[in-house]
């Protein structure tokens, strides 16, 4: 069902960032990868296209839009059962789904402005920069990014980061400064909206275990359509038949040119 499907896409997006890691990528390319996972699978369905190999190629790609070097030979060797030709193959098909539509607004670029200017007016901004930095991670794993701009993300992490370290009224009193008092009533309900959602995805993270989702995905192994699974019959044979075709074209285009030619000697 949907629940279960939004499950595999999120565990999916989980790992995205664990091959980020491994290959020491930067946040920007994390961030980049999960939102294509995410908004191609707003596309599509898990049934047609493997979220494994989606996971990968969107790394992959994103790695690209990021202009981060990313070898690709090097990421096949370290994720097991995926070739090189399906991530190729499946390069092109993501781009579509997420209709080549490559530039994401990440909230990390906003969330610098702001500790920067911070710390210029005096607050601590040591005390909330590592956990505030840990919320915007959790945040691009969620929705937040696609319903709320990427300030408004970041703010929101950066209060949630406060609260813990105890100087929420500091940057209360910091943006109260910044912005009339009827802006930053709005922009206060903004705040508190984001980091409501951030909060909820966090529960949401902590109950999503591979134990949750293993049962998800054997069944979605069975379940898969075989014409979109590169390793069933039915999508070999549809392959050699489109590549069968593909060779009779050319052929009668290499035995029209040739008549062609025969007319002008």
């Amino acid at each position: 069902n949907a629940q279960e499907e939004n499950k595999l896409v999120l565990y999916f997006a989980g790992k995205s960032s664990d091959v980020c890691r491994m290959f020491k990528l930067s946040d920007s390319v994390r961030a980049t990868a999960i939102a294509f996972l995410k908004r191609f699978f707003v596309k599509f369905s898990v049934l047609e296209y493997d979220p494994k190999l989606l996971m990968v190629t969107s790394v992959f790609l994103a790695a690209k839009v990021e202009n981060h070097v990313l070898n690709l030979d090097q990421l096949v060797t370290k994720v097991a059962k995926l070739s090189r030709d399906s991530i190729l193959a499946h390069e092109f098909i993501l781009s579509g789904g997420i209709e080549f539509n490559f530039w994401i607004r990440h909230p990390y670029t906003p969330m610098v402005g702001w500790l920067l200017d911070m710390a210029k007016e005096g607050l601590e901004v040591d005390l909330i920069k590592a956990k505030a930095k840990q919320w915007c991670d959790i945040a691009v794993s969620s929705d937040v990014i696609f319903v709320c701009l990427p300030t408004h993300v970041s703010l929101g992490c950066l209060f949630l980061a406060s609260e813990e370290a105890g100087i929420e009224s500091e940057i209360e009193m910091y943006l109260k400064g910044k912005f009339a008092t009827e802006v930053y009533q709005k922009l206060r309900d903004k705040i508190t909206d984001t980091t409501d959602m951030i909060e909820s995805h966090q529960k949401e993270l902590k109950a999503l275990t591979q134990t949750a989702v293993k049962p998800i995905d054997k069944r979605l192994t069975a379940c898969r359509n075989p014409a979109k699974n590169s390793a069933s019959l039915s999508f070999k044979k549809r392959k050699e038949r489109s590549e069968k075709h593909a060779q009779e074209r050319r052929a009668k285009r290499m035995k029209a040119q040739s008549s062609d030619e025969k007319v002008f000697e």
